[in-house]
């Protein structure tokens, strides 16, 4: 079971978004939400929308990559000529790792199976010559480890078995990130509450580093990773707790985390030098500069992180249009050209662009870019001046039927969960 992650749907498409539209001037439209029940059944529709069953027409921008499954992680290979999605779950309609060709948009590479039930994070090595993806099967985690062609086509070398986490049971890595010096890995191993290295060389699970709780994403800088924790700060006697997988975790009295951090962990010394507290559910951060920017899902908001001190020195609230209500799940950010930050947002179906030129000004909110359902995570196409975005729901469940057992009964049909996700 995984503990205290945001709930994602199960759809998704990746999209390939125009850097310029986002540098001119990003349109206002995004995903509509009004009450089209009445007339419109869910699903496409005439005029390239898509109808959700969660009461939303998606028009998503750019160019629309479509293939079967939920893509959580999008990442660009060092040459810029593919990229690299992976899908979250072998049975909604697709399986492990598409490749597309970023010069023509087209999808090389589909359905390439890594033997394993859930999926989550996906590195590519500083050369490019190795993809890295995390997983399980059954209840092992696992890290799967690809050879990359020249053409950016695939072949698996050797799968990683990771141990069981502290408390038992499957330790669910989730995101991975190489070292500079391509010797060895960092994931984020959840249920364990460590950040784990692995060898290279050994292919072993080295170090599990401890951090806060329920760790999901990592990232590096210089000498040093941080590392987002959902469940936030160990809790102290006293506190209001709920069990998340065999932790404490401190929690507001409706059951939901009170707490989100990031730990900053000291590669040389393989120690937390420090804990830095920031908003609720912190989930994928991108580094720019001297600057870390954390994407709150649950507060909607960005921390930006001096990395030199490291403190938080500017909060920027997430608010897609005045006075929105809180909901807008943020939960990836990158940055564009050193001073255009892009906030993917889940539940608002859509990109927010800001001008940001430090932390000592606020952030402009230039627009919004809609994307297709629920996007989750956002890579720099730097040679075609574009974007990537995961999007998890993609346009709905349009996927393939197939034979499915209800309750000890088979039948054939077209389960919910059988997505057709788009790339951008």
């Amino acid at each position: 079971m995984k503990k205290l992650r945001e709930h994602v749907s199960k759809k998704k498409i990746v999209a390939l978004v125009s850097a310029g539209t986002l540098l001119a001037g990003a349109g206002s439209a995004y995903a509509w939400v009004g009450n089209p029940f009445g007339t419109s059944m869910v699903g496409r529709q005439s005029d390239d929308k898509a109808l959700t069953p969660v009461n939303q027409f998606v028009t998503p921008a750019g160019q629309q990559v479509e293939f079967g499954g939920n893509p959580l992680s999008v990442k660009v290979r060092p040459d810029g000529k593919t990229a690299a999605v992976l899908v979250g779950r072998n049975n909604y309609g697709g399986d492990g790792v598409n490749i597309v060709d970023l010069k023509t948009g087209t999808l090389v590479v589909q359905n390439f199976s890594l033997k394993l039930s859930h999926m989550w994070g996906l590195a590519y090595s500083p050369d490019g010559t190795q993809l890295y993806a995390t997983g399980s099967s059954g209840s092992t985690g696992k890290i799967v480890v690809m050879s990359v062609a020249e053409d950016g086509t695939l072949a698996v070398k050797n799968t990683i078995n990771l141990p069981l986490a502290s408390v038992g049971g499957n330790i669910n890595p989730q995101d991975i990130v190489p070292e500079p010096d391509g010797k060895t890995l960092l994931v984020a191993l959840n249920r364990d509450n460590s950040l784990g290295v692995i060898d290279l060389q050994t292919n072993q699970l080295t170090a599990r580093i401890p951090v806060g709780n329920a760790p999901t994403s990592v990232v590096v800088s210089g000498g040093t990773a941080y590392v987002t924790n959902v469940g936030g700060k160990k809790a102290q006697p006293g506190d209001f707790t709920v069990d998340s997988s065999g932790t404490p975790v401190l929690a507001t009295p409706a059951g939901s985390s009170a707490s989100g951090t990031v730990s900053v962990v000291d590669l040389a010394g393989l120690s937390v030098k420090k804990t830095i507290d920031v908003g609720l559910q912190p989930a994928r951060m991108t580094v720019s500069g001297q600057y870390l920017f954390v994407a709150n899902t649950n507060s909607d908001t960005v921390s930006v992180i001096d990395t030199n001190t490291d403190d938080v020195v500017q909060t920027i609230k997430v608010e897609p249009y005045p006075n929105a209500p809180l909901g807008s799940a943020p939960n990836a950010v990158k940055m564009v050209d050193g001073n255009r930050l892009v906030v993917s947002l889940g539940r608002n179906n859509a990109l927010a662009v800001y001008d940001w030129n430090g932390p000592a000004k606020t952030p402009r909110l230039l627009g919004l870019v809609p994307t297709a359902w629920f996007p989750v995570d956002i890579a720099a196409d730097d040679a075609n001046k574009r974007l990537l975005v995961a999007n998890a729901d993609g346009v709905g469940s349009l996927g393939l039927s197939r034979n499915l057992t209800i309750q000890g009964i088979s039948v054939n049909g077209h389960s919910a969960y059988a997505q057709q996700d788009r790339s951008r």
